[in-house]
């Protein structure tokens, strides 16, 4: 199959998702991650909703190596795959690629194991994604960054800062603030640059596990005013944490959809005291427990 893609020099769109490629082994990701290095002319692909990684991390590394040669590749979409679970290197090697493919508008690694044994598939993705300057949608929920060590958070903070053009990141799902605060804190420090974000997904970490520090600086980009759409929880929030986040609603006049968790009466009360009044849309459901403090 590998052979007779490279027979295609004029492909632009390859859609390969939902197929069963690299279960059982990775001669099969190798054959087709070689035979991108013909296709010149691509600039879309999918590989999502495979098995890439589920045996070793080889095919991955090629895949990596590979992309490199797409330099007019605009999108690229290796969802629900097994990339990180069986070591970095695949991770890394996808991330260098990043780095010669400054065409990409759209990233999709959500659903995988990036950051499941170590932490430097992330801390490599965090120092290629300044090299897409035209990325508009960067997507890594549901993998497990943040599991082992809070750098790669940090560089990913980093990264996003030129990240001009970026309307839509989706980081939910993982274990950041897990190992401290300082990857959220970056993270948000990154946030503030991002003048074209649009929708910001942070649900499902571990912010204010270990204190609100990280929670409030991110709370504090709620201000952006490009953002319309955030969604925090089930992160838990203090009540000092939501009075930041009120302060940042407050001057977004545009921001249209907040999803997000109250954990105590006090963050309940804080909340609806100073939540902006011309909120016209509001979902909490099932992020309140009635225990007598309604």
């Amino acid at each position: 199959f590998g052979n007779s893609l490279a027979r295609l020099p004029t492909l632009r769109r390859l859609n390969l998702s939902y197929n069963w490629i690299g279960l059982k082994a990775d001669a099969g990701t190798i054959a087709i991650a070689q035979s991108l290095t013909k296709l010149l002319a691509l600039t879309e692909l999918d590989m999502s909703h495979n098995q890439i990684g589920h045996v070793a991390d080889t095919g991955t590394v090629t895949l990596g190596q590979s992309l490199r040669s797409t330099r007019s590749l605009t999108f690229l979409n290796l969802a629900n795959n097994w990339i990180g679970l069986t070591g970095d290197a695949g991770t890394a090697s996808i991330a260098q690629s990043l780095q010669m493919l400054p065409a990409l508008t759209y990233i999709n690694l959500a659903g995988n194991k990036v950051g499941r044994s170590e932490d430097t598939g992330t801390m490599a993705l965090g120092k290629a994604i300044p090299n897409c300057p035209s990325l508009r949608s960067f997507n890594l929920s549901n993998n497990l960054i943040g599991l082992t060590a809070d750098l790669g958070t940090v560089m990913l903070g980093q990264g996003l800062q030129s990240l001009t053009y970026l309307e839509v990141l989706d980081l939910s799902g993982n274990w950041i603030a897990l190992r401290g605060t300082a990857g959220s804190i970056a993270l948000a420090q990154g946030l503030q640059n991002l003048k074209s974000l649009m929708t910001l997904k942070l649900g499902n970490n571990w912010i204010s596990y270990k204190n609100g520090d990280g929670a409030k600086a991110l709370a504090s980009t709620l201000s952006s005013p490009t953002l319309q759409s955030a969604t925090l929880l089930p992160n838990p929030l203090s009540a000092q944490v939501v009075q930041i986040l009120n302060t940042g609603l407050d001057a977004n006049p545009h921001l249209k959809r907040l999803s997000m968790i109250l954990s105590d009466p006090n963050s309940i009360k804080e909340f609806f005291q100073t939540v902006p009044l011309r909120t016209t849309a509001l979902d909490l459901s099932g992020r309140l427990i009635d225990q007598g403090n309604t």
